[in-house]
Formats: structure tokens, sequence, C-alpha cells
């Protein structure tokens, strides 16, 4: 009798500890600055949305996901658009004047974090707000990141530039296998470093579908479910950036357009 008792408890003991580690948790900071993820891998979110230090195994194989934009002032010249990014504070070079509305939410063990932000930059039109953007975060216990960037255009602007851009961390990538899949694109090639001060390889204004990457701790996947135009630039950085489709060239973003962008990270952890 005594050992059945045993047995149970030790059956009730095991399930309690796969329970807990099956489940998205806080490993570091709090839950507007935290380090996010489980035994296999992490995430840094912060209170302005972008994503830190992706890492898998103990190594990191992102340095940044974040929004970056440039406005261009109405009296400027062409292309000279106002450094304005996720992550780079409020004000200034930051993505908005204010910090952005964020929200944070559990269910079935996955992690969920919302951000309401108005990208604004002082020295374009007073600060006023220039575009809605609705973003969220989802991380899961099976090694699946998912971000959502909803954009609504406020004003009639030019755009220096507007997307979402990862930062991959040479250690990891480089030298490393990819593939690029699109509706009219499939391409495979090593992330090499080139010659030095060589040109910088890319494949860009392409509609991708699937980016993978064998990254030293194993492939890792970008699946888009949003049609975007994209590039994957590589040589003395490796980045991946995406933005609206068909974007106006040299031209403005008319108010009222709207655009999604929108992917999936698949990493390379087990599933059980």
């Amino acid at each position: 009798m005594r050992r059945g008792w045993v047995l149970l408890a030790l059956a009730l003991g095991v399930g309690s500890a796969w329970g807990r580690a099956f489940e998205v948790r806080l490993l570091k900071g709090d839950e507007r600055n935290g380090v996010w993820g489980t035994d296999e891998y992490s995430v840094r979110v912060s209170a302005l949305g972008n994503l830190n230090q992706l890492t898998v195994g103990g190594q990191e194989i992102a340095s940044v996901i974040a929004l970056y934009t440039s406005p261009v002032p109405l009296e400027a010249a062409e292309g000279a658009g106002v450094r304005t990014v996720q992550g780079e504070g409020v004000g200034d070079r930051g993505l908005t004047c204010q910090p952005p509305e964020m929200t944070a939410s559990e269910q079935d063990g996955r992690r969920r974090f919302e951000f309401h932000h108005l990208v604004a930059n002082k020295r374009v039109k007073d600060g006023a707000p220039l575009c809605d953007v609705k973003q969220t975060v989802e991380l899961t216990p099976t090694g699946e990141i998912e971000l959502v960037y909803d954009c609504e255009w406020l004003e009639s602007i030019r755009w220096g530039g507007f997307s979402l851009m990862a930062y991959f961390k040479k250690e990891s990538c480089e030298n490393r296998e990819f593939l690029v899949s699109g509706p009219d694109l499939l391409k495979t090639g090593i992330l090499d470093p080139g010659p030095r001060g060589g040109d910088q390889r890319q494949i860009r204004f392409q509609q991708f579908q699937q980016v993978t990457i064998r990254t030293e701790p194993g492939p890792i996947h970008f699946v888009w479910r949003e049609a975007a135009e994209c590039a994957l630039h590589w040589g003395s950085d490796i980045n991946l950036g995406v933005g609206p489709l068909d974007p106006p060239r040299r031209l403005p973003m008319l108010k009222g357009r709207k655009a999604r962008l929108a992917y999936r990270i698949l990493l390379p952890v087990s599933q059980q």
C-alpha cells in the first residue's frame, strides 16, 4: 500500500513538473521589461514592444527585432527621413513621442503582449501622430513566436523607410545555409561575409513566403501569413526586413492606407 502511494506521489510530481515546464514563463526582469521563454529558448520583450536577445539553447540568434521608420519632414530634401525606431526610447529617435499602451495575458501556456503605438517625431509635423500601429507578440512553449503589426497611416507624407527589421548574430548565422521562397521565388545559398569592404549581398523588393536559416543551434524558419515586400541582406551584417506591399517610391504614403506586417518564427526546439 505504501509503495502505491509513493508511486502516485512520484507520478504527480512528474506531472506537475511537466506542467510547469510546458509554458512560457518569466525568466528575468518583470512583465513590462522581461526575458520570457522556456528551458530551451528565451527572448526579451520590452515595454516599447521591441524584441531582443532571441536565444536558443543558450546561443543568441537575433539581437533585435523592431519596427524601423524614417518619416520625411515636408520641407526636407528628397529621402532625408528622420530616424524613428522602436526600442530607442520615446521622442528623439524613438518610434513614438509617448510610451505605447501595453497589455499582457496568458492562456494555455502561451504568453501574449499587445501594444498600441502612435508613430510620431517632433521634427515631423510638430509631433502629430503619423501612423497608428497595433502590435501583438505571442510566445508559445513549443518555440513559435508570432509577430503582427497592423498599421494605418494618419497623414499623407513621404517615408524614407518603414520596415520590421530582424538583425541576426553573425556568430550564429554567418556562413550558414539559407533558403528563401515566395510566389515567384526560390533561392538557396550561404550567408557568407564576402570580401572585406565588398558590397552587401541581398535579395530585395520580393514577396517572401518563407525564410529558413540553418543557424548553429538548428534551422530557424520565418513564415509569412500576409503579403509584404521583403529583403534579406548579408555581408557586413545579416538582417531581414519586411515592409508594406507595393510602397510608393519617392511619393507620399497616403492617409488612410492600411497594411499588416506579420510572420511567425519557428525555432529549433523540441515539440514535447
